[in-house]
């Protein structure tokens, strides 16, 4: 393949929603890439890390007894700030566990790192210390709604309401982390020099905890806690996923605006869009993208239309298939 010409500054910036170290809350607002302003002002919560524990805590062993009726494990279901909601998976993707102990002990657990709590309740108001931080909030009926500093509240069910007793939500047809290219095309106005540029993409494909679907989605220029792109999707009977809202790149994504069918793709185990379209006052561009399975050969589809090939699928990807590596956390190859 030859080699790709790529703008220097027509790409921006991808939007940073990585986690920042625990100990740390952080409301953003989402910038658009390429025009450097605000995303129509509104504000959405990529990242918010835990006022609720320090770096250097231990982690710890939490008990909870029988005989004191809120003690238990209550997993988060979300957050609010600013009258924005969001999903505990966007904010959270290892987990996040409150264990409300006996003897007004306890544990919390985000993304993986744990530290101690101290609790007490009076009638339903809840009082949680841990690290020196002190955060009130509600616990009613399995639910805790605590407040942090910066007006920001968690969303927590105790675990046996927030587990349905039977699931009815449909199978996520390629679940589980994915690998393709996408590319600009029909570019004009502002985008016209990206047109025909494309790029190698990895993508991650799992459940948001509401019976659909997250898909975030991140190119050479970004990674997994950056990605260039947020997408929820519900799930039909047939595997066929529709978008419900988020964003890629400059555009958000209205409900509706993606359906992703994988009976319509043009080879097997692949998930794509061919028919995305940004219009915006300085331009418009229409763009596509194909996924796979991490580990899944294209053999096929090198026989068939070779000109469909990730451009770092030799050099990069492949050894890693062979090896059984798992899927790298940002696409680096090695170019010369």
């Amino acid at each position: 393949m030859s080699a790709r010409c790529r703008p220097l500054d027509s790409r921006g910036g991808h939007i940073f929603c990585g986690f920042l170290p625990l100990a740390s809350v952080i409301i953003k607002k989402t910038v658009r890439r390429g025009s450097g302003k605000p995303r129509d002002g509104k504000m959405t919560i990529r990242k918010i890390g835990a006022l609720l524990l320090t770096l250097s805590m231990a982690l710890c062993l939490c008990a909870c007894a029988e005989e004191e009726p809120n003690a238990g494990k209550y997993i988060c279901t979300g957050a609010s700030a600013l009258g924005v909601e969001s999903r505990a998976e966007m904010l959270f993707p290892k987990g996040a566990l409150l264990e409300l102990g006996s003897g007004g002990k306890g544990c919390i657990t985000l993304n993986g790192e744990s530290g101690t709590l101290s609790w007490s309740l009076d009638g339903g108001a809840l009082r949680i210390e841990t690290g020196g931080t002190v955060s009130s909030g509600r616990l009613e009926n399995g639910i805790i709604d605590l407040a942090l500093p910066g007006g920001v509240t968690l969303h927590f069910e105790k675990e046996e309401a927030a587990a349905p007793a039977e699931s009815t939500a449909p199978a996520i047809p390629f679940e589980g982390d994915l690998y393709g290219w996408w590319s600009v095309e029909n570019g004009e106005g502002q985008w016209s020099a990206m047109d025909g540029l494309w790029y190698d993409c990895c993508a991650e494909l799992c459940a948001d905890g509401a019976g659909g679907a997250l898909l975030r989605f991140w190119d050479e220029d970004g990674s997994r806690e950056k990605p260039m792109a947020e997408v929820n999707f519900s799930i039909d009977g047939n595997g066929v996923l529709t978008s419900l809202g988020g964003y890629f790149w400059q555009s958000d994504i209205q409900a509706g605006e993606w359906i992703l069918d994988p009976e319509r793709s043009p080879f097997e185990d692949m998930l794509c869009l061919e028919n995305g379209r940004y219009q915006g006052a300085e331009g418009s561009y229409d763009y596509r993208f194909y996924l796979r399975p991490w580990g899944r050969f294209w053999d096929d589809v090198e026989a068939a239309e070779p000109e469909m090939l990730p451009y770092f699928y030799d050099d990069w990807y492949l050894p890693l298939a062979d090896s059984g590596a798992p899927m790298p956390d940002e696409i680096a190859p090695d170019e010369d």
